[in-house]
């Protein structure tokens, strides 16, 4: 994963304490996510992944 140019940025998906929200952490930045915006944000993930495997020279 990469953030403005940097490389190898560590990430984690985890639900909060009081199991209301999805908190998801990239490098230094958290963000914090209802059960639907997850569900959503994780649906574009896998189109995105499915769209580069279809293509001929798909990124790593």
């Amino acid at each position: 994963m990469r953030l403005l140019a940097k490389r190898d940025l560590g990430s984690s998906v985890t639900v909060d304490d009081g199991r209301t929200r999805v908190l998801i952490s990239i490098g230094p930045l958290r963000f914090t996510a209802t059960r639907g915006e997850a569900i959503q944000l994780a649906a574009a993930i896998v189109a995105a992944v499915d769209a580069l495997a279809a293509e001929p020279q798909g990124l790593a």
